[in-house]
């Protein structure tokens, strides 16, 4: 009977000296609330049977608040497992030893400590000596900046194991595992540490990652850059300018596109043709300076002077079509004439566009050399001649007309002009009011007075082309003599 009552105070020394001890260790009482842990103690977190009744200040910030429905210790295995491996089935553990220490497997040097006692958890984190990796240079912590970046981050030791990895690495992991997947540490090596890109995930989910590695004496850095939309992109524009190539193959306008790395991207047939190039010259994308050194051994680019204004012409082509103010006529050896403008397009390209004019510079000195016959040819008549376009303007008037009338050839620039002129300086005003404001479209011959009051007949005749001729001549000039030779003269 003795010793049953020695053991029983014993027992009861033994547990108020472990009552002692916790609330030495925890700042507490047994019931929750009623002390305050101290502002400068540790990553404190206080477990009442799975319900945390108490946080330090330096917890909070790695256990911050949810609404998604799960427990307190719930949450807590969530945050802290893929650190400390196995930590759920550690902690189960910790009710038979009272204590537990655990450290993180991340390389932090970070330990885990755990004290138990009639229902009550009290887990304390010790930041350990940070690795360089891990630690900023500024004294910040690396891993909480790399947690926000989009892109997996990951550290392997020699051996391949991970032992860092941020957020987006383990919501990459998460993703891609099984349903019911249990997450643990470390967590699944999903990348080779080989530099390359990798597809990762099913077909309609798949992703691709660009991967970056940095060999380490003791493992490796690595970062997988997500490039799925960027890859879709560079499709996009690739079949943007297929279709911009398709669209401009039947043009006869020579057309040269480049993109933003100002390589040449894309042209059409009439490139060739107008620049009388061989295809395969072009096939391996030249850049713009490349594009037109190879038309300069062509002959085909004017050539300057000396390198210097070659560089210039360079410089002030490939500015002037990123900003669209590149417009030149390039006159060949050839003699043929290259209109060459460069133009602006989306997304940082570019096009040189190449148009043969020499037809078009060859008529409009054919009709320059037409215009200065047709002025010749009515200089050289006596007879007073009005040349008008079909429109009314003056296309020319002799020296006879300007005489006839005491006008200036300057002064002659339309059909209803000249009849003012006609009014003010006849007594034939009636006739020539019922002439119409615009040149009449048919053969007519009217009476008609000169400033000085001879009599005259004045005659409007259509020629080709929709012109037509006025002239002046007396009654006494035979029809059909002068005035019909002239007009067949001027006319051819």
């Amino acid at each position: 009977m003795l010793e049953i009552s020695v053991w029983v105070i014993i027992a009861i020394n033994s547990g108020l000296v472990g009552i002692i001890v916790w609330a030495l260790l925890s700042g507490r009482g047994r019931q929750a609330g009623t002390a305050k842990l101290p502002e400068d103690a540790g990553a404190v977190f206080l477990f009442d049977g799975g319900v945390l009744t108490e946080m330090s200040v330096a917890a909070v910030s790695l256990l911050p608040p949810s609404n998604d429905g799960r427990s307190d210790w719930d949450r807590f295995l969530a945050v802290f497992s893929k650190r400390f491996p196995h930590l759920e089935e550690r902690l189960s553990r910790l009710g038979g030893r009272g204590f537990l220490a655990i450290s993180a497997a991340d390389g932090t040097g970070d330990r885990m400590e755990a004290r138990y006692w009639s229902g009550l958890v009290r887990i304390e984190i010790h930041e350990g000596r940070r690795d360089k990796r891990v630690r900023a240079g500024n004294g910040g912590d690396f891993s909480l900046v790399a947690d926000l970046a989009p892109d997996p981050m990951w550290m392997e030791n020699a051996g391949g194991t991970i032992t860092w990895a941020n957020a987006a690495y383990l919501a990459l992991v998460d993703r891609l595992a099984k349903p019911g997947t249990i997450p643990t540490w470390p967590p699944t090596r999903l990348f080779e540490t080989v530099e390359g890109d990798v597809t990762l995930g099913a077909e309609e989910e798949a992703r691709r990652y660009r991967l970056r590695v940095r060999k380490m004496e003791d493992g490796a850095a690595c970062v997988a850059r997500d490039i799925t939309e960027i890859e879709a992109e560079a499709r996009n524009r690739t079949a943007m300018i297929g279709a911009v190539g398709s669209a401009f193959s039947t043009l006869s306008i020579g057309l040269a596109l480049f993109g933003s790395d100002r390589r040449l991207c894309s042209f059409n047939p009439a490139l060739c043709e107008v620049l009388g190039l061989k295809p395969e010259l072009l096939t391996h994308k030249p850049t713009i300076e490349g594009f037109l050194g190879l038309l300069r051994d062509e002959k085909i680019l004017p050539e300057p002077t000396n390198y210097s204004a070659w560089r210039q012409t360079v410089v002030a082509i490939e500015a002037g079509a990123e900003e669209g103010s590149y417009n030149q006529d390039w006159v060949l050896p050839d003699d043929r004439t290259l209109r060459v403008s460069g133009r602006p397009q989306a997304s940082g390209s570019c096009a040189l566009l190449f148009e043969d004019i020499s037809p078009q510079l060859a008529a409009a000195r054919m009709a320059r050399r037409l215009n200065m016959i047709w002025k010749d040819a009515l200089e050289q008549s006596k007879t007073p001649l009005l040349l008008l376009a079909d429109t009314g303007k003056v296309l020319a008037a002799n020296s006879a007309y300007c005489s006839l009338w005491g006008v200036l050839p300057s002064e002659c620039e339309s059909f209803d002009g000249q009849k003012w002129i006609w009014r003010q300086k006849s007594l034939s005003r009636e006739a020539f009011d019922a002439l119409p404001n615009r040149v009449p479209n048919r053969h007519e011959t009217l009476p008609v007075t000169g400033p000085d009051g001879m009599a005259l007949r004045m005659n409007i005749k259509r020629i080709s082309g929709g012109a037509s001729v006025v002239s002046f001549y007396t009654p006494e000039t035979e029809t059909g003599s002068l005035f019909e030779s002239e007009v067949v003269a001027v006319n051819a």
